[in-house]
């Protein structure tokens, strides 16, 4: 619940300078739970309170996010399964996470993969963009989610995940997911 209050005020901001440059651009939120959907709304509401106005009538999505994924033509996601979600679906999408200041100070400097993403890391390279903490800004995920929405990356960054997506086969991805994942890490 912490991760949606760090998060989504985020997303409300890159959401209103992408209203800025298309206001025809549409939105809507995945949530995974009614309590999340409940927080969701609570923050949409004091956003709109603030006076982005122009953004209240995001719908929220529970329980639909594959249904969501397989509509949207770009998608910022939380790191974690949810980018191996989108990666198998073929969304592209930009990779987005904020702890608080005291747990990344502490932490990161014990992480030893180059990618915190997992489709990232199937792939072996940045087929989503990763806006880790400080990176992770209104005005830069916008910028972002522009580049995914140009039909040409758009088609380029869905081939690249198609590969990367490959490399799990067929039935039982999540299994060789896991082992793949293990594997980077205990070869490092």
């Amino acid at each position: 619940q912490k991760e949606i209050a760090r998060i989504l005020p985020e997303m409300i901001g890159a959401a209103l300078v992408l209203r800025q440059k298309d206001p025809d651009i549409q939105f809507a939120i995945a949530a995974a739970s009614r309590s999340s959907r409940e927080q969701i709304s609570l923050i949409l509401e004091d956003s709109s309170a603030r006076g982005s106005n122009a953004l209240n009538r995001i719908p929220i999505v529970e329980n639909e996010t594959y249904n969501l994924l397989y509509a949207a033509d770009a998608a910022a996601v939380t790191s974690g399964t949810a980018t191996m979600e989108a990666g198998i679906i073929g969304t592209p999408l930009v990779i987005v996470y904020k702890t608080s200041k005291l747990n990344y100070t502490l932490l990161e400097p014990l992480i030893s993969v180059e990618h915190y993403g997992l489709i990232n890391l199937i792939a072996g390279e940045r087929v989503a963009a990763e806006l880790i903490q400080d990176e992770f800004t209104p005005s830069i995920l916008a910028s972002e989610i522009m580049r995914l929405l140009d039909p040409a990356e758009n088609s380029r960054r869905r081939e690249k995940l198609r590969v990367a997506t490959e490399k799990l086969g067929h039935g039982g991805a999540s299994d060789r997911a896991a082992k793949f994942i293990v594997e980077i890490i205990s070869s490092d």
